[in-house]
């Protein structure tokens, strides 16, 4: 009976090894996948902070885009207007040389 008592107890020890050994396995395997999982996590919010300085750059181009377009707008506005000055006074003075020449040629 003692000896049976003693291969009992050395398979349960045998057995209890064998899954403690399974279970160091697990564990060193799932250490593995945290440190994987964390060392792409430090990668992504790399990735994260990258894309948002990217972004806020391109915003302020987009800003200074804009205001050069609306300070180009402006200056094609006061273009268009002083040509239309210039016109209305090329025609006004048009008009006055005929007044003269008319004058002239009636005298």
């Amino acid at each position: 009976m003692e000896e049976e008592s003693r291969q009992q107890l050395s398979q349960q020890k045998k057995k209890l090894e064998q899954e403690a050994s399974r279970a160091k396995q697990e564990l060193e395997e799932a250490m593995s996948r945290l440190k994987a999982a964390e060392s792409d996590k430090g990668s992504r919010d790399q990735q994260i902070h990258n894309l948002k300085l990217e972004l806020l750059h391109q915003e302020e181009l987009i800003a200074k885009l804009q205001k050069e377009k609306k300070t180009t707008q402006e200056q094609i506005q006061r273009t268009a207007e002083e040509a239309q000055a210039q016109e209305d006074r090329v025609n006004h003075l048009s008009k006055v040389k005929k007044l003269h020449y008319s004058i002239i040629t009636f005298s």
